[in-house]
């Protein structure tokens, strides 16, 4: 997201400013001012340069100003200068004597020379900023592009916010020209030294490497060099992080072992100079944790002191979930890395109304202002929950910035999701996370102690109108995303929505962890652990009962709510009812489970069951297996084997592709949409052997065992059918956010009813159609779902209701059916008709996207082009 914006401040000085940034040169007719500073000493004030092309000379009234942090006026002079025709000549705005008055502060100095021409300059003695005092509250500004009585504005504002540290944009140049170095450092002193006057740690990214960088022999000796001088010249007071997304593309692809090294030559250049400032890797694109591992095993943990993710997803909870990831690979390595999210964040709709061309809420145009008020606060309280370092969100000011991203309006009006940051970090800045719901539960609970002793429970859920599941006492005070205050139910229980809700005056001593160690659930019984206790093998159509074992070993009696935390579509699960449990008791109940008549034979299925007790804590989960007897009903087509593009890509070359076959055939036939492949013929099946990861680096090699799957075709007069057979060693659904579903376990079809593949274009027309599927949703009990997107092209609202759709899932797999009406696309079907087609699929494990499989691979536009089809022929 940033990389536009830093490519283009290279062609930039640091005092001469032209488009995309504010100029700190203002004219006034025909004469030019500048400010002067001394880059030796920052606590000097400045001189005022005015140079004349006019004909005669000229007064002003100069009002020179010293603002404090607070914005206090400590000093106002003015001053009557007269610039004299055709000449250049310098004016002190102070007496020297008040020197002195700024000597161990830091002041903003503002020079108004007429109305709307103003200069302006950060004066003042360094005050380094502790390090280990920045906490999760981080921000994107780009601070650089903006004159300094801005950057005053913007950084009052993130200071309100509770913003602890920055990340700002630095340039890497070519060491050992002390020219281009004075210009680098005076450029960063200005913006580091306005940082410190409001406590706010700057984390310096070196952004961007220019191609004279890439083609040199002597990478690594640059890179350090360029970091020993530029860290030395601000010693004791930033931090740093080494390129941008690398991975992904831009700056060139960076494979692990490539940029491991570079960033380890980084690192040394900064210890040499600084042995105390915090190093970061480079921003990795959706933070993969097979690149992460790769960068461990070549040797950065003993030169990194944080790694760095770009989690960009549709929900916060996605985001948070791939920063646990990251975590969870750094520990493997036997690292104690901190976890930076250095980019993530919520586009927004310039018009705040549904996206124009999807009809959803999200990406491309954006978020509404309020869905994007109510997940910024979310971004953050779930990262504290789960002990995420730093959060940096991108970004804060939408000045010069074409994105939307950003939270604060150009002219400095807060968006709905800057109040509602203020309002999360006047809460719970500072505060102790006691833990809370995993990520992936539709109602979200996390508690949090503050310093001063107070408990605080935070909770939402993952859609609107959600139940919470647990009750209130009267006691309680409840505040919505915005601090405006509710009302709680009669019932003492909230309906939740995305927009959180604080919830203040439960009695600390009631909640010392959202989970109560004391308290084990388990599946154990009187049954002799030599066989599994949570393993079931079950018939179809059987009911059977699971133990739900207690064992309450703190010293309160308590009462317990049985709760399905997971399930499996058309299962009936019927949960013991709410009882009681003496201290130091155990007690078994039972879960009563009645098999589908139809579930599929030979698989696995899983079910997790928790519990909630006294309402507002929980005991931890446990999961039991269950395994329908009998034959796979699809080994037939699962088996049949049709000659394969194997692998598709050079993992020495990842842009080295092939393109799979560009002809398949659709069988003239009916076919029933139930979700049991019955009508399907094995041969009739395409497997989905174009198998890729995207544009980024080292994001792990796709594998039969990770993924595979089948498609077939069949059509009516009426119907164009298709049907997916797909084996998944994670069957994840933790995003039906984002634009197109990318975070989720989906399989899409791409169609077109143009014949001729040269008059395919690259937008959705009325004759083509992109529909993306799910086999269910985030807790697996939901049924199938099907959105129609259509990037850059044809808008259809609400016609998902004309597609048929049925599914079947189990643990690691699902069998899904859909018809596309040939009304939708435009044409009435007949026999050796012609069609563009493409099947495709997104891989997600533990939150991230691991690859892409598809039947034809033409270009990188396959997600959403038309004109990146192969050709279907519709068979007699």
């Amino acid at each position: 997201m940033m990389r536009f914006l830093i490519a283009m401040t290279l062609l930039f000085s640091s005092l001469v400013v032209t488009a995309g940034r504010e100029s700190r040169m203002p004219k006034v007719g025909k004469i030019q001012f500048r400010l002067i500073r001394n880059t030796t000493d920052l606590s000097r004030l400045p001189t005022i340069e005015a140079t004349s092309h006019e004909g005669s000379n000229k007064m002003f009234n100069l009002v020179s100003t010293l603002k404090d942090s607070e914005n206090r006026v400590v000093l106002k002079v003015h001053k009557k200068i007269e610039v004299p025709a055709g000449k250049t000549v310098q004016f002190t705005p102070f007496e020297p004597s008040i020197q002195k008055l700024i000597n161990g502060n830091i002041y903003l100095g503002t020079f108004e020379v007429a109305p709307g021409a103003t200069l302006s300059g950060i004066f003042g003695t360094p005050k380094p900023v502790d390090t280990s005092k920045s906490d999760i509250f981080g921000m994107n500004v780009h601070i650089h592009q903006f004159a300094p009585h801005n950057m005053w504005k913007l950084l009052q504002m993130l200071k309100k916010a509770g913003i602890s540290s920055v990340r700002i944009d630095a340039h890497f140049c070519l060491p050992g020209s002390p020219e281009i170095l004075r210009k680098e450092i005076d450029r960063l002193e200005e913006q580091v030294l306005a940082f410190e006057a409001f406590g706010i740690e700057p984390v310096v990214l070196i952004g961007y490497f220019f191609k004279e960088f890439h083609s040199s022999p002597e990478k690594l000796k640059l890179a350090r060099e360029w970091m020993k001088e530029l860290s030395a010249s601000v010693k004791g007071r930033c931090s740093y992080q080494f390129g941008n997304e690398t991975n992904s593309g831009w700056g060139a692809y960076g494979s692990a072992a490539d940029m491991a090294a570079l960033n380890i030559a980084f690192s040394i250049g900064v210890k040499e100079s600084d042995p105390k400032a915090m190093c970061a890797t480079f921003g990795i694109a959706e933070g993969f944790p097979i690149y992460v591992d790769k960068m461990f095993k070549n040797h950065i943990n003993h030169y990194m002191d944080a790694i760095t993710v770009h989690p960009y997803t549709g929900t916060p909870e996605t985001s948070i979930a791939k920063c646990q990831a990251v975590r969870s690979t750094i520990a493997a390595n036997g690292g104690s890395q901190q976890v930076w999210g250095t980019e993530v964040g919520y586009n927004v709709d310039k018009k705040g109304q549904l996206n124009p061309i999807t009809g959803n809420l999200t990406a491309v145009n954006g978020y509404t202002l309020e869905a994007q008020g109510q997940l910024v606060p979310r971004l953050y309280i779930a990262g504290m929950s789960k002990k995420v370092d730093r959060i940096y969100l991108y970004s804060f000011y939408g000045k010069f910035d074409g994105e939307t991203f950003w939270i604060v309006q150009p002219d400095f009006t807060p968006n709905p999701a800057y109040l509602s940051l203020v309002e999360c970090a006047s809460r719970l800045k500072g505060a102790k996370p006691l833990g809370g719901t995993d990520m992936d539960e539709l109602v979200q609970k996390h508690y949090f102690r503050t310093a001063g002793g107070k408990l605080v429970l935070v909770t939402w859920a993952l859609r609107d109108n959600v139940p919470a599941g647990f009750k209130l006492p009267k006691s309680v005070r409840i505040y919505d995303y915005l601090g405006k205050e509710k009302k709680l139910p009669e019932s003492g229980e909230l309906v939740l929505n995305s927009g959180l809700v604080y919830v203040e005056g439960i009695d600390p001593a009631l909640i010392p962890g959202y989970i109560n160690p004391l308290v084990q659930l388990t599946a154990l019984d009187s049954r002799s652990f030599k066989v599994p206790q949570f393993r079931f093998s079950v018939n179809p159509g059987e009911e059977f009962e699971v133990p739900y074992s207690v064992l309450n070993s703190s010293k309160f009696q308590l009462n317990i709510k049985p709760v399905l935390k997971w399930s499996e579509p058309n299962w009936q699960i019927t949960m013991p009812e709410k009882f009681t449990i003496p201290s130091g008791a155990s007690m078994i109940k039972k879960v009563k489970i009645k098999v589908p008549q139809d579930a599929v034979a030979g698989v696995e299925y899983r079910f997790t069951f928790g519990g909630t007790l006294n309402e507002l804590q929980t005991a931890a989960p446990y999961q039991i297996r269950v395994k329908v007897k009998g034959d796979f009903p699809y080994a037939d087509i699962k088996n049949y084997y049709r000659k394969v593009d194997y692998p598709m890509w050079d993992s020495m070359r990842e842009v080295s592709l092939r393109k799979g076959r560009e002809t398949y055939y659709a069988n003239n036939a009916p076919v029933k949409v139930d979700g049991k492949l019955n009508e399907w013929k094995p041969e009739e099946f395409y497997p989905l052997d174009q198998q890729l990861a995207w544009k980024l680096r080292d994001s792990g090699s796709p594998n039969y065992e990770d993924w595979n799957g089948k498609v077939a075709l069949r059509w009516d007069d009426k119907y164009l059918y298709a049907a997916f057979l797909v084996e998944d060693n994670d069957l994840c659904m933790t995003d039906f956010v984002s634009r197109d579903w990318r975070e989720c376990d989906n399989a899409r079809l791409m169609l077109s009813s143009i014949g001729n593949p040269k008059k395919r274009t690259q937008r959705v027309t009325k004759k083509d159609m992109l529909l993306i599927t799910t086999p269910t949703g985030t807790t697996h009990t939901e049924p199938p779902m099907v959105n129609i997107c259509a990037f850059k092209g044809l808008l259809r609202p609400g016609y998902e209701k004309n597609i048929p759709i049925a599914s079947k899932v189990w643990y690691n797999g699902y069998v899904m059916e859909l018809a596309v009406p040939f009304e939708a696309l435009d044409c009435k079907p007949e026999p050796e008709m012609k069609m563009g087609f493409n099947a495709m699929a997104d891989d997600i494990d533990n939150g991230y996207r691991e690859h892409v499989s598809m039947t034809y691979f033409k270009d990188l536009n396959y997600w959403y082009s038309p004109g990146s089809t192969a050709t279907l022929i519709l068979k007699k």
